[in-house]
């Protein structure tokens, strides 16, 4: 009955996170699979068009960085492209670098979750069902709906207290998780959630 069936096999998904000082949020580190994001790759993308450009225009940084702003999507994401080894280079390089700094903070949340079957998704949508409040249409709330994937489908971790000591994986101690920590293991388990581009291909 291959692929008819949802497996009852939970999920592995870890983060690597580094500790941080007083109240700033923790750092997430990629996992060696994971894309760098967008907005990194943006990052390096105008620190390398400042370094080709200082030698052909003779204008102060911010003018070069309005040259850049001035350029199309297209434009942008053509130069991307063309830079694009350059650019994973340094990214890892940096990232290398954010490791080697803080190697005695980094920290491995280890957890397991659900598969979705139809029962669990219909339950997830309906109790995130909300009514427009100027048409009265129904309509999915859908900061409820991301709340209920992770109390729904997030079943185990090896998180533990300062005495190390087992934290319960339940509701309120999801709730009290930080919004960095439960953002980035949302986004990994819809990307586990979504087909490989092999499966697509079959």
């Amino acid at each position: 009955m291959g692929g008819l069936f949802v497996s009852k096999d939970l999920i592995d998904i870890e983060i690597r996170y580094i500790v941080t000082d007083g109240d700033s949020p923790p750092i997430i580190l990629r996992n060696k699979e994971d894309e760098f994001g967008e907005s990194e790759k943006r990052d390096i993308s105008l620190e390398i068009f400042i370094e080709q450009n200082k030698l052909n225009i003779k204008s102060k940084k911010v003018e070069i960085i309005e040259k850049y702003n001035s350029l199309d999507e297209q434009q942008k994401i053509d130069f991307l492209s063309k830079n694009k080894e350059e650019i994973d280079k340094r990214l890892i390089e940096k990232e290398q670098a954010i490791e080697l700094k803080n190697k005695d903070k980094i920290k491995i949340l280890k957890t397991k979750w659900a598969r979705q079957n139809w029962r669990l998704s219909n339950e997830m949508t309906r109790d995130s069902m909300t009514f427009n409040s100027a048409t009265g249409e129904p309509m999915i709330d859908i900061f409820r709906l991301r709340d209920l994937r992770v109390k729904k489908f997030l079943k185990e971790w090896d998180l533990k207290d300062n005495n190390t000591q087992p934290v319960p994986c339940n509701e309120d101690m999801i709730d009290s998780l930080h919004p960095v920590i439960v953002s980035t293991l949302v986004d990994r388990y819809n990307q586990k959630m979504l087909p490989k581009d092999e499966e697509q291909k079959n």
